[in-house]
């Protein structure tokens, strides 16, 4: 059997400029929470989200915002060749890992391009992120129980190793995450963009209300808002 590689996902990557002073900015707002505070998950001791607003869209981080804003739609146009308008960050999200802390399997929904912020990160010891496959309708295999014998390289991960002040870009369906980390403050942002308009209807990102709402009913597993479906 003959095998032919088609379609590779290229992923986007670029150095911040001004990462001092992002990273600065990113650790004073952890600081600001301190050890205990009121919209913590429970049984967050090795791996934080500080996911209940988007940090980003603070004034203090207007810089760093646009400027991601700005290299996600080089990435849509100039590398996956996308005819879109002006990008935007609708969320973001603060992740602190700690020694025993790992990112499972995921994709992100209601986003186009994803983008990774390594605040705090020593590519000498911490976890890198790998990648497996784009699958926007089943995140981790096939619902049957096969099991592999063997590994190929079409059904292994990629890891990517970034360094610290660095920003990488891929499709929102990518499914991605970070085997067991052991170091202390494995520190990121994460981010789901999209483009201003879609067809005739236009992009705006969640106020913190509404993000709010949303992260409640995640995480209770409400996810639907109509009583006649709970």
């Amino acid at each position: 059997m003959q095998i032919h590689d088609i379609l590779p996902t290229n992923l986007g990557i670029e150095i911040c400029p001004f990462h001092n002073e992002v990273k600065t900015l990113i650790l004073d707002e952890i600081d600001s929470h301190g050890s205990n505070y009121e919209y913590r998950k429970p049984k967050s001791n090795t791996l934080e989200h500080l996911d209940y607003y988007s940090p980003l869209h603070a004034d203090k981080f207007t810089k760093f915002r646009e400027w991601t804003q700005e290299q996600a739609g080089i990435y849509a146009r100039d590398i996956l060749g996308y005819d879109v308008s002006d990008l935007v960050v609708t969320d973001s999200w603060i992740n602190i890992c700690k020694p025993g802390g790992h990112q499972v399997p995921h994709y992100h929904i209601n986003s186009f391009v994803c983008a990774l912020y390594y605040v705090n990160f020593d590519d000498n010891v911490d976890s890198p992120t790998y990648f497996w496959q784009p699958n926007p309708t089943q995140p981790r295999d096939f619902p049957v129980m096969l099991t592999r014998k063997n590994q190929t390289k079409y059904n292994s991960l990629n890891e990517i190793v970034g360094l610290e002040g660095t920003l990488l870009l891929w499709p929102s369906n990518l499914i991605h995450g970070y085997k067991t980390n052991y170091t202390e403050n494995r520190i990121t942002i994460s981010t789901n963009i999209m483009p201003t308009t879609v067809g005739s209807y236009k992009i705006t990102p969640l106020n913190k209300e509404e993000r709010h709402t949303q992260m409640l009913a995640q995480r209770s597993g409400q996810l639907w808002d109509v009583p006649e479906f709970i």
